[in-house]
């Protein structure tokens, strides 16, 4: 995973996208340091908000600081560039030295992204503005930290709990600093609204797609699997909705009536555990062998609300083989939207798709006998190191 420092593009490109907009790494008064505390709280205050607005959808900026942020003629502070897609921790993607976390840099589960992972980098711009120098690149501190605590130094201007909110705000123990906007400007002695989770337009149920392809939703996998049996077998057994729930680990229907069900589905993969009630129905175009299941759930361990649309279609191939493609589209909100866009867990997700084909093809087969195999069982640690070591394999070159 490259690592890229902050350069002059980017602050050409947030020059280009908000014309007009001067960004703090321009203005003398805000990069020399010694800012007054009054307006680096108005600056964090600005921000706060369309961030805890943009943490709600299950998103994270993941590329603040001095050059991408800027001032209107009014003073008013505003972020310049878009959040970094299609996640923060993606390789490839921009990492501004001294203001991103140690968590952009890896795709370790143990280490994910989230609002804390932009609570780092507008502590780093505090930093910035009080004493004229980010801190130490995240990636330098995990070797050696030699950050040094603003609350130990002597810094006339600044109350001690302003500079221990700073220091907070940069630990390299992401669980350390605060977890939220509404948490961070608590520490900096700031008011922000707490964000209403996002409706959907009322016009999108009006306006919804024949069932071919999942609904547009936040984050978007397509996997698929492969089967030896005839198209029109597979299709009866893939809106059998009690047999497909015996197909996908840790899935349970608890109330089964036509084409909507209720039940459960308990995950585990890494730090991420889960366990969501909910509700879905299944869409049906029987004539094109297509079917978008609905559906949405609460996690009853984080509280965390997940919407989603698996649609599939089942496609005939040659010598009696028989083609499953998946797409699904869905949404989180809550404490496990953290997880949602980590380039592990959609790997893992491809992988539970592989496995629910395998196990799709082991009850086909066993139709002729007439005895069912038993639920398909999780194995989490299995497959978690598998999947981590197809990314590495796919890291170095050597995938094939």
């Amino acid at each position: 995973m490259s690592a890229s420092p902050a350069t002059s593009s980017t602050r050409a490109a947030a020059s280009a996208n908000w014309s007009g907009h001067r960004p703090l790494s321009a203005i003398a008064a805000a990069a020399g340091g010694g800012v007054p505390q009054a307006r680096i709280r108005r600056v964090l205050q600005d921000l706060l908000e369309p961030l805890a607005r943009l943490h709600a959808q299950g998103q994270v900026h993941g590329a603040i600081a001095m050059s991408t942020i800027g001032l209107d003629t009014s003073g008013k502070t505003h972020l310049l560039v878009p959040p970094l897609e299609p996640a923060p921790d993606a390789e490839g993607t921009l990492r501004i030295g001294g203001y991103a976390a140690f968590e952009q840099y890896t795709d370790d589960p143990e280490h994910p992204c989230g609002p804390w992972t932009d609570v780092y980098a507008l502590s780093a711009v505090a930093h910035t503005m009080v004493v004229g120098a980010p801190p130490p690149a995240a990636l330098a501190r995990c070797v050696k930290d030699t950050y040094a605590p603003l609350a130990g130094r002597e810094l006339g201007g600044y109350d001690a709990d302003f500079l221990r909110a700073v220091d907070q705000g940069l630990s390299m123990n992401q669980q350390a600093r605060p977890q939220s906007m509404e948490a961070l400007a608590a520490a900096f002695g700031v008011a922000v609204a707490r964000p209403e989770a996002p409706e959907a337009p009322a016009a999108a149920a009006a306006a919804e797609p024949a069932p071919a392809r999942a609904a547009g939703k936040g984050n978007h996998i397509e996997g698929g699997f492969q089967v030896p049996f005839p198209a029109d077998q597979v299709w009866a057994f893939m809106v059998d909705l009690p047999a497909v729930a015996a197909c996908l680990p840790g899935a349970a229907i608890q109330e089964h009536d036509g084409d909507r069900v209720k039940g459960r589905i308990a995950i585990k993969f890494g730090p991420m555990a889960a366990a969501f009630n909910g509700a879905a129905r299944l869409e049906r175009d029987d004539a094109n062998r297509r079917a978008v299941l609905r559906g949405a759930g609460q996690d009853t361990l984080s509280q965390s609300r997940a919407t989603g649309d698996i649609a599939y279609q089942v496609r005939a191939l040659e010598g009696g083989q028989t083609r499953v493609d998946v797409d699904l589209q869905y949404t989180l909100q809550g404490p496990l939207a953290q997880f949602s866009r980590s380039g592990l867990v959609q790997d893992f997700v491809r992988r539970m798709i592989a496995d629910f084909g395998k196990n799709v093809g082991a009850r086909l087969g066993a139709g002729a006998d007439g005895e069912a195999p038993a639920q398909a069982e999780f194995n989490a640690v299995g497959m978690f190191f598998s999947v981590l070591w197809m990314r590495v394999k796919r890291w170095f070159g050597r995938a094939g």
